[in-house]
């Protein structure tokens, strides 16, 4: 069953919440509660308010990091290990190292962290709107000569090498 909790900010949606997990947890019931990476501390610190060291074994505060590792821990993850900020900055770099010899617009910022950073943003942004690599390169093909198609074929060169690069060692 679902239920939608809708309010204004200061109406009393989370003390509901809270509430509710706190009466399920005291009847005996496991609880897993849902939260925004940044207020799984928080959560845990009212839980305990509510319930005490006792009942609040029966609550699980789970960020979405969390439930991911949880799933990983009990389903096994192929081995493969999150990919954090500065492994996606080392990759990228190795990525545009790999492509250098094909680039001809992106030569020049190639080495700037600036270009790497928005690039990593692309990539995310790509992915969030599944848009693979290949389909850029696809795309590039079908644009008319010139400095769009150039651009969209580096970009799908560099997103392609940074995928592979990725995909080899990080989930």
């Amino acid at each position: 069953m679902m239920q939608l909790i809708l309010g204004r900010s200061g109406s009393g949606k989370t003390k509901y919440l809270l509430n509710a997990a706190a009466e399920l947890a005291r009847s005996g019931a496991a609880v897993v509660l849902l939260v925004p990476e940044q207020f799984s501390f928080e959560t845990e610190r009212a839980i305990l308010r509510l319930l005490g060291p006792r009942d609040m074994a029966r609550v699980e505060v789970l960020s979405f990091t969390r439930l991911v590792d949880s799933f990983r821990r009990v389903y096994g993850g192929g081995g493969l290990d999150p990919v954090g900020d500065a492994e996606r900055t080392l990759l990228m770099s190795r990525a545009l190292d790999a492509v250098a010899d094909s680039l001809d617009i992106y030569t020049k910022t190639a080495d700037s962290p600036e270009f790497i950073r928005e690039l990593i943003a692309l990539s995310a942004r790509c992915r969030q709107a599944g848009v693979k690599p290949e389909r850029l390169r696809a795309v590039s093909g079908e644009l008319d000569a010139g400095l769009l198609q150039d651009k969209s074929r580096e970009l799908a060169l560099i997103l392609e090498a940074y995928d592979t690069l990725v995909s080899a060692r990080y989930a």
